[in-house]
């Protein structure tokens, strides 16, 4: 019937889908976000080297608002979203670059190491490299709900269409 084919993309042409996404990807990256120490049932509120890139400038010319925005929205759309960490000569995290999870397939190294492969570029990150954000249970709920959001794609054509020649 072709309502299982809804690729992320597709899915966000559908209004109510774009507008759920964007809503709890916005609400979300607007809450304030910090870095804890856990002893227990005590949290404490530490200054770290990460927490510059977390709360203001992840990675360059991209606001942290930006940036949640974009991790929570690829984790709903594509179960996962992947984040390759710039590391400086010392080994201090020094940016954090949000990449296309249509991209980023799971591999595995010739020693048994996991590690992510960019599709695009042909790049190998190893599983250290890569910070993955998993939406519930690792399951997009684009993919748990495909032939819904066919269903109302289709629609949302036939209104269209039937609207638009005086329906």
């Amino acid at each position: 019937d072709g309502l299982g084919g809804i690729s992320p993309k597709a899915a966000l042409e559908v209004s109510v889908v774009s507008a759920c996404i964007q809503k709890i990807a916005q609400t979300i990256a607007s809450l304030d976000v910090d870095v804890y120490r856990v002893d227990g049932e005590k949290q404490e509120r530490i200054e770290h080297p990460l927490r510059r890139l977390i709360r203001r400038t992840p990675f360059v010319g991209l606001t942290a608002f930006d940036f949640w925005e974009r991790v929570v929205s690829d984790s709903y759309l594509y179960g996962r979203a992947f984040v390759l960490i710039h590391r400086d000569g010392s080994g201090q995290v020094e940016g954090l670059e949000p990449l296309d999870p249509a991209c980023i397939k799971d591999a595995e190294l010739p020693d048994g190491r996991a590690a992510y492969m960019n599709t695009e570029t042909s790049d190998v990150y190893l599983e250290e490299e890569v910070f993955v954000a998993k939406a519930f249970r690792s399951h997009s709920p684009i993919d748990a709900h495909r032939r819904a959001i066919g269903l109302m794609k289709s629609a949302e054509a036939y209104a269209s269409s039937f609207f638009s020649s005086g329906g």
